[in-house]
């Protein structure tokens, strides 16, 4: 009987921790969290950090989606690992040069 109570519990483990590693779907227009990739809030523009040359790639975004074509790369702190795009306003965290900075994006 203890046997089938732990076998029991694994299970409801298992499916606790399947549920909770499944949460919720990701969307393009998400803008509340930080990764290597960020898509401007009107969708024309693609950034990505470059942890090794210490800068962001600018992209610009077909009207359709298929196709980019990369028009500008910054210079940022050391090590760049997130941004995350706000308005006219990009925000990269460094992971060896201090506090996130933000850059002034110009009008495509």
């Amino acid at each position: 009987m203890n046997t089938r109570f732990h076998q029991l519990w694994i299970a409801v483990a298992i499916i606790l921790l399947g549920q909770a590693a499944i949460g919720s779907p990701a969307s393009a227009d998400t803008t509340s969290r930080s990764s290597s990739l960020a898509l401007s809030d009107g969708g024309s523009r693609l950034f990505n950090v470059n942890f090794e040359s210490d800068s962001v790639s600018v992209f610009a975004v077909s009207a359709n989606g298929d196709m980019l074509e990369k028009i500008d790369e910054v210079t940022v702190g050391r090590e760049p690992v997130c941004v995350a795009v706000r308005a006219a306003k990009a925000y990269v965290t460094n992971s060896a040069s201090g506090p996130a900075r933000f850059y002034e994006l110009r009008k495509p």
